[in-house]
């Protein structure tokens, strides 16, 4: 299944889908999406020397390609098969990303359209590039999908800023301070643009401390 053809439907069967005309070509900037996967994925910002990978691989093969091949690499990762078990129903997989994304459990709507379309056969992880770029290129004015855009759009913007202030004190495995730190600094931020700046100023506390982890 194409990405272009769920998205047609898009507005008339779920309530909680945000534009039926955004396609992985008309996404944000490659780099914004990457951070975001980063997001929907574990609710952290990235580290320095991933999100350079990343590029690199989206320079290399085409953005919208890339992005799906990124996606993959993400879910090939033990942290993904920590936090995603196979034991994990369709519904549960949604839910968790939708709390990753949005901070909240999804829409009954939202849940039961995602949930049909991973089990007739679109991938996990097109779902989450699909849904992650849905919430950060929407341009309607429907309330809610401007709060979503802009809590995510808050999130990315701190994620970027983690890892241009710390540089390769951001990179750390999964239990370091680094990957703690990169944890704690989106778990504060909301739609309210004032929970960036004290995202920021807690993420120089950390670049002026002397117990910033190095990479492993």
């Amino acid at each position: 299944m194409k990405i272009t053809d769920i998205l047609k439907p898009l507005l008339l069967s779920c309530a909680s889908l945000l534009t039926t005309s955004t396609s992985l070509q008309a996404a944000p900037s490659v780099e914004d999406s990457i951070v975001g996967l980063y997001v929907a994925y574990y609710n952290r910002a990235p580290d320095q020397g991933g999100v350079d990978f990343w590029m690199d691989q989206a320079a290399r093969n085409g953005n919208a390609s890339a992005l799906l091949s990124i996606s993959e690499g993400f879910s090939n990762h033990p942290q993904f098969m920590e936090d995603y078990p196979a034991t994990d129903t369709t519904e549960q997989f949604v839910t968790k990303i939708y709390n990753n994304i949005l901070n909240r459990s999804p829409d009954a709507g939202g849940l039961a359209y995602w949930v049909e379309q991973i089990n007739g056969g679109l991938p996990k992880t097109e779902f989450i590039v699909t849904y992650i770029n849905l919430v950060l290129d929407y341009n309607e004015d429907d309330p809610e999908g401007i709060k979503s855009k802009q809590l995510v759009t808050n999130k990315v913007m701190v994620g970027k800023y983690f890892k241009d202030t710390l540089g390769t004190d951001s990179e750390g495995e999964p239990g370091s301070q680094a990957y703690t730190r990169s944890i704690e600094v989106l778990s504060q931020v909301t739609e309210n643009i004032s929970t960036v700046e004290t995202a920021k100023s807690q993420i120089r506390d950390y670049s002026s401390g002397s117990s910033i982890p190095t990479k492993k």
